[in-house]
Protein backbone atom coordinates (compact mmCIF):
# COMPACT_ATOMS: atom_id res chain seq x y z
CA UNK A 1 0.00 0.00 0.00
CA UNK A 2 1.31 3.47 -0.95
CA UNK A 3 1.82 6.28 1.64
CA UNK A 4 -0.64 8.97 2.33
CA UNK A 5 1.69 12.16 1.09
CA UNK A 6 -0.88 13.70 4.08
CA UNK A 7 -1.40 11.41 6.67
CA UNK A 8 -3.72 13.62 8.43
CA UNK A 9 -6.34 14.12 5.73
CA UNK A 10 -9.19 11.85 4.92
CA UNK A 11 -11.83 11.94 2.19
CA UNK A 12 -15.13 10.07 3.10
CA UNK A 13 -18.65 9.70 0.76
CA UNK A 14 -21.30 8.44 2.14
CA UNK A 15 -24.13 7.19 0.66
CA UNK A 16 -27.70 9.15 0.67
CA UNK A 17 -29.70 5.64 0.40
CA UNK A 18 -27.91 3.99 3.40
CA UNK A 19 -30.06 4.81 6.75
CA UNK A 20 -26.86 4.43 8.96
CA UNK A 21 -24.81 6.31 6.31
CA UNK A 22 -27.54 9.06 6.35
CA UNK A 23 -27.57 9.06 10.16
CA UNK A 24 -23.61 9.48 10.53
CA UNK A 25 -23.97 12.51 7.84
CA UNK A 26 -26.83 14.28 9.63
CA UNK A 27 -24.40 13.67 13.47
CA UNK A 28 -21.15 14.90 11.32
CA UNK A 29 -23.12 17.91 9.34
CA UNK A 30 -24.42 19.01 12.92
CA UNK A 31 -20.87 19.44 14.65
CA UNK A 32 -19.68 22.04 12.29
CA UNK A 33 -15.77 22.29 12.19
CA UNK A 34 -15.84 20.12 15.17
CA UNK A 35 -16.00 16.89 13.23
CA UNK A 36 -12.49 15.87 13.14
CA UNK A 37 -12.50 15.91 17.28
CA UNK A 38 -15.79 14.20 17.58
CA UNK A 39 -14.36 11.67 15.10
CA UNK A 40 -11.63 11.15 16.98
CA UNK A 41 -13.38 10.89 20.58
CA UNK A 42 -15.53 8.06 19.28
CA UNK A 43 -13.00 5.81 17.18
CA UNK A 44 -10.76 6.28 20.77
CA UNK A 45 -14.04 5.65 23.09
CA UNK A 46 -14.48 2.29 20.39
CA UNK A 47 -11.27 1.09 20.13
CA UNK A 48 -10.47 1.57 24.24
CA UNK A 49 -14.02 0.05 25.14
CA UNK A 50 -13.16 -3.28 22.48
CA UNK A 51 -16.41 -2.07 20.78
CA UNK A 52 -14.55 -2.78 17.36
CA UNK A 53 -14.15 -6.85 18.57
CA UNK A 54 -17.99 -6.77 19.86
CA UNK A 55 -19.10 -5.62 16.53
CA UNK A 56 -17.41 -8.09 14.32
CA UNK A 57 -18.93 -10.61 16.39
CA UNK A 58 -21.81 -9.34 16.04
CA UNK A 59 -22.88 -8.87 20.27
CA UNK A 60 -23.91 -5.07 19.39
CA UNK A 61 -27.55 -4.66 19.53
CA UNK A 62 -29.65 -1.73 18.82
CA UNK A 63 -30.11 0.49 21.68
CA UNK A 64 -33.67 0.99 20.87
CA UNK A 65 -34.88 -2.98 21.60
CA UNK A 66 -34.03 -2.65 25.51
CA UNK A 67 -37.19 -5.49 25.99
CA UNK A 68 -35.31 -8.15 23.33
CA UNK A 69 -32.10 -7.30 24.94
CA UNK A 70 -33.20 -8.49 28.43
CA UNK A 71 -35.23 -11.59 26.86
CA UNK A 72 -32.25 -12.31 24.69
CA UNK A 73 -29.67 -12.35 27.79
CA UNK A 74 -32.35 -14.33 30.06
CA UNK A 75 -32.79 -17.01 27.65
CA UNK A 76 -28.77 -17.40 27.27
CA UNK A 77 -28.52 -17.20 30.54
CA UNK A 78 -31.20 -20.18 30.91
CA UNK A 79 -29.63 -22.07 27.99
CA UNK A 80 -26.22 -22.30 29.70
CA UNK A 81 -27.56 -23.67 33.34
CA UNK A 82 -29.64 -25.75 31.39
CA UNK A 83 -26.62 -27.34 29.50
CA UNK A 84 -24.84 -27.55 33.04
CA UNK A 85 -27.75 -29.59 34.81
CA UNK A 86 -27.74 -31.98 31.86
Amino acid sequence: MMRKSKPNEFNIVFKENNPQHKAAMDILNSKGRKKAQFIAEAVLFFVNNNICNAISEKRIVSELEPDRIQKRTALKGLSKFKNKMD
